[in-house]
């Protein structure tokens, strides 16, 4: 089946699903989200335009995400 088919078969299904089933189908396809990507899916554009220093802030952040930790900063005290 192509994906376009699918996907509108689930709108289609989901238009006639009756307005008690909607929670529990919302739920359950939150589920194939990571959380913070399913917040940012459903979270309303912000209209006011990033100025330069808050992108590079931005890039800046998502460069960082993907280098490693050393393991002397996470951990900071001993156990006992």
């Amino acid at each position: 089946m192509q994906p376009e088919s699918t996907r509108q078969q689930l709108l289609t299904l989901i238009e006639h699903l009756p307005d008690s089933e909607l929670p529990a189908v919302a739920r359950m396809l939150c589920g194939f989200f990571d959380p913070a990507e399913f917040a940012c899916l459903l979270a309303a554009e912000d209209p006011t335009p990033l100025d330069a220093e808050t992108a590079v802030q931005i890039e800046r952040a998502r460069q960082e995400r993907h280098l490693a930790v050393p393991l002397d900063q996470i951990v900071t005290t001993p156990r006992s």
